[in-house]
């Protein structure tokens, strides 16, 4: 049986972390050596997953999910908030179906939370769908790892959008940090995202 779906929305990325498993979506698990050292090139193909390929996807997941009743379907990237339409097309598909198939879905979002405005997130969270924003710890550490595709920071981005939101919603994100050689203070990343205003906190290492 099949209940737990990921659907990769889009390759694309405004991100370069220095940790990037996935080489952008392509999941060659290259190093960034020879990107590291030149200018950084803008992606100009589109890579994102149309509708028609995720509502089918979802189709699948429900077709072979047996007994089942609760399925989960994570949104996946590169950032996936690059493809806000597809997003909420498949959520808005999920929800009005679900009591059709008996079923209930749950869904997952991990962003870099430079594009999670205050109305998109109100929005998704509205809709049901839990979002993990990812965040490397101060500034210095964060801007370090998870630079912008021009290699500037995306730190003071990411706060701007967190100061922005209302309570309400802050309380339901989760803040998620990935420890990494450069800053292996647990405890203090933990306390960098308590004082960001984040109640729910992931660590991964």
């Amino acid at each position: 049986c099949l209940t737990d779906l990921t659907i990769n929305l889009t390759s694309n990325c405004n991100l370069r972390c220095v940790y990037c498993w996935n080489d952008h979506g392509k999941y060659s698990n290259r190093r960034f050596l020879k990107e590291q050292t030149e200018k950084p090139k803008r992606d100009t193909k589109d890579t994102r997953m149309s509708v028609e390929t995720a509502l089918k996807a979802v189709d699948t997941l429900v077709k072979l999910r047996g007994k089942d009743k609760d399925l989960v379907v994570d949104f996946y990237g590169g950032e996936p908030l690059l493809n806000l339409k597809t997003l909420m097309a498949t959520v808005n598909y999920c929800r009005e179906n679900q009591s059709k198939w008996k079923v209930n879905f749950h869904f997952l979002l991990a962003t870099n939370g430079t594009l999670l405005t205050p109305p998109i997130a109100t929005e998704l969270l509205s809709k049901g769908v839990q979002i993990a924003v990812s965040i490397d710890g101060p500034k210095a550490i964060h801007d370090h790892n998870r630079p912008l595709i021009n290699r500037e920071g995306s730190f003071d981005t990411i706060l701007l959008n967190l100061k922005s939101m209302p309570k309400e919603v802050m309380k339901r994100l989760v803040g998620r940090t990935t420890v990494t050689p450069f800053f292996t203070d647990m405890i203090k990343l933990y306390e960098h995202l308590k004082g960001l205003g984040f109640e729910r906190i992931e660590i991964f290492e």
